[in-house]
């Protein structure tokens, strides 16, 4: 994977900066003529102008029906809303919807998307309007090391529990197929129970003996006998 880390220490990104980046590019090296990715990053440019578009023909649209004097909100990150640095600017400075200079500057921007730069809170509030994933983090890098600092599982504890419901499923899924008749009724309920999960889930040999473990309901050592 392509180390991207340098990028952190940027304040803001073009649209081509930011379409190699959502990928995993280096932007230098993704829009060279003869690359390999350059369809790949073409095709999320498009988009990230397209909504760019989209977002200053809104914008222009809501300046004008305002009543002189009021004030106009910046754009809001809805689904398919992308602000650019100079229209946000741009949206807390607007004078009254008869201003004949914010009416030129805005029509101006929609078809100048190459001039502009984005913030990486406009990009990452783009990309989660929209539901899109990236391979490089737009969060602040200070943001980041938060965020994993309150999703990191406590240092006394070596389990994930996020892998916790996962292995409490398996083994209520592998205890009813067994308890079904899953498997060779000859071995024990745990071999069975072992097998089944082995053939159903992704699951490390530890986890597997761990689960079958919990899910046998023969805790007495040596085989089952059965009733009748």
């Amino acid at each position: 994977m392509t180390d991207l880390s340098h990028w952190d220490y940027a304040a803001k990104f073009s649209g081509r900066q930011a379409a190699a980046l959502i990928l995993g590019y280096e932007p230098d090296e993704a829009w060279k003529a003869d690359s390999a990715h350059l369809r790949q990053v073409s095709v999320v440019l498009a988009r990230l102008e397209h909504d760019y578009q989209q977002t200053v023909t809104a914008f222009k649209v809501a300046r004008g029906r305002l009543a002189p004097g009021s004030r106009l909100a910046p754009p809001t990150s809805a689904k398919g809303c992308l602000v650019s640095v100079d229209l946000a600017a741009q949206s807390a400075t607007a004078k009254p919807a008869n201003d004949g200079l914010f009416i030129a500057f805005v029509s101006a921007q929609l078809h100048k998307f190459s001039d502009q730069a984005f913030s990486r809170a406009q990009l990452r509030d783009w990309l989660r309007c929209n539901v899109m994933e990236s391979v490089y983090d737009f969060e602040e890098p200070a943001q980041r090391v938060a965020i994993k600092a309150v999703e990191a599982p406590p240092a006394e504890t070596d389990i994930d529990p996020s892998d916790l419901p996962e292995e409490l499923q398996a083994a209520n899924i592998a205890f009813r197929a067994v308890l079904n008749g899953y498997g060779d009724e000859a071995v024990t309920f745990k071999a069975r129970l072992v097998r089944y999960l082995q053939a159903n889930f992704r699951l490390s040999d530890e986890a597997v003996q761990r689960i079958a473990t919990v899910a046998n309901p023969d805790k007495a050592a040596g085989r089952r006998k059965r009733s009748g």
